[in-house]
């Protein structure tokens, strides 16, 4: 399985069964559209993904749809979240996405090894590194929630 949109597909279907299992919310695919999330409100988790393919997997909201899933997850309300909080809740969602996502793509020829996820300042940070890439984004949306998924594929340098 090398068609790309068909894995992305799978590590969407991955995102919205984690989030849905977390935190109760539900998601759907929505017309992507990088400009819905405020750059400046949003924060990044970066996974490497090595393996057949190389590439990256970058999962990106605002703080305050993390705020909304972390609260859900662990029971604390929001306003008395810490900012770790959120930047773990973000790194687990993309590590569970990934996983998720490894287990539907058993036995294809797409396969990769799981890294633990970093936050990094902005999206264009994931392609340091990469003389070419291909970059597939999605966006999901449900209630008080707007997350973007977006998936590298590319050559490293």
């Amino acid at each position: 399985m090398e068609n790309h949109e068909a894995i992305v597909d799978i590590f969407c279907e991955a995102l919205v069964e984690v989030v849905k299992t977390v935190s109760g919310y539900s998601l759907s695919l929505a017309m992507y559209d990088e400009s819905i999330i405020d750059e400046q409100e949003a924060l990044v988790a970066m996974m490497p993904l090595c393996g057949k393919l190389n590439g990256a997997l970058l999962l990106s909201a605002e703080r305050s749809v993390i705020k909304v899933i972390c609260s859900s997850m662990i029971g604390t309300p929001k306003e008395e979240l810490m900012s770790e909080d959120i930047e773990d809740t973000l790194r687990e969602l993309l590590n569970m996405t990934a996983g998720g996502a490894k287990l539907r793509l058993g036995g294809s020829n797409y396969d990769y090894a799981l890294s633990p996820p970093v936050i990094v300042a902005d999206k264009e940070d994931a392609y340091v590194g990469y003389l070419e890439w291909e970059n597939f984004g999605s966006l999901l949306v449900g209630d008080q929630l707007v997350l973007d998924l977006s998936v590298i594929f590319g050559c490293v340098e």
